[in-house]
């Protein structure tokens, strides 16, 4: 069943961009917690690497500059 709360996720993105862009993001999978970042993708690796993240685990996401309007759509898929 696909959940949307646009207000709660709207929020959560601009607090994001506004902390973390422009630039790179890893967030984990579970929380959606941002667990490491860098003004380009080679920043945020190596910050990453630096607190031993599981590159399993993480989703890696391009933070536009705050102000930006983006639209985000979140697919899920189940098996029956």
């Amino acid at each position: 069943m696909l959940e949307l709360n646009m207000d709660r996720d709207i929020k959560r993105r601009t607090s994001i961009t506004k902390k973390y862009g422009p630039g790179f993001i890893a967030q984990s999978q579970k929380t959606g917690k941002v667990l490491a970042h860098g003004r380009d993708i080679e920043k945020m690796y190596k910050d990453a690497e630096k607190k031993g993240i599981d590159f399993t685990k993480v989703i890696i996401s391009h933070v536009p500059p705050y102000g930006v309007i983006t639209l985000y759509f979140k697919v899920h898929a189940s098996k029956k």
